[in-house]
């Protein structure tokens, strides 16, 4: 494994700082699978779509104000 100077891998280097504007755009990208998953059940789940959705509005405005 090769390590940069701060000590981190180079692909942990590569990655989104957690917080910055492409880590929570990831977040929120995987949030809406997770919401469109849900609703394609048969059954879906209204209060775990809600709660997603509260995260996805959340990071929405991490986003905004970021």
């Amino acid at each position: 494994m090769l390590f940069s100077i701060s000590g981190q891998s180079e692909k942990e280097a590569d990655m989104p700082q957690p917080g910055s504007p492409a880590s929570l755009q990831a977040r929120h990208s995987m949030i809406d699978s997770r919401i469109k998953e849900e609703q394609g059940r048969p059954l879906p789940d209204a209060s775990a779509i809600a709660a997603l959705k509260k995260q996805k509005l959340h990071i929405k405005d991490a986003l905004r104000t970021g």
